[in-house]
């Protein structure tokens, strides 16, 4: 990849060509890295998928734990914030616990691929190997 570019999260939303082999660094929010994935069409959460107008999809760059800061856009309040953080784990974590595929996972919380649902689900030491 090249080197991160600085810029906001508005900024991202912001970019109408993003280019696919760079990094793109944020303060706001908590801060992070993303960068942006052309065969994805998620909805923006404002903590781990950002999109544009265009519906192009910037997704942060994180291992371990989801951070209720990064959700904390769009004049969400902290209880807000922390409810978005949790919502697609918890999801995961019951769905998968009671032997839900993860393909009906990734389609109940807006995942355009089981790959997103997957990479949850392995932050969270989940087995998803059932596909």
């Amino acid at each position: 990849m090249a080197d991160a570019l600085n810029t906001t999260l508005d900024g991202l939303r912001a970019i109408l060509n993003p280019l696919s082999n760079t990094i793109y660094q944020t303060a706001d929010y908590g801060g992070g890295q993303w960068y942006y994935d052309p065969l994805d069409n998620s909805i923006d959460n404002t903590g781990t998928i950002v999109t544009n107008p265009d519906g192009k999809v910037f997704k942060r760059i994180y291992e371990g734990a989801v951070h209720s800061k990064w959700f904390q856009g769009s004049g969400m309040t902290d209880t807000e914030s922390i409810k978005q953080a949790i919502s697609n784990i918890f999801a995961i974590t019951v769905t998968f616990a009671n032997g839900v595929p993860i393909e009906s996972m990734s389609k109940m919380l807006g995942h355009t691929d089981t790959k997103t649902t997957q990479h949850h689900a392995k932050i969270l030491d989940l087995n998803c190997h059932r596909i």
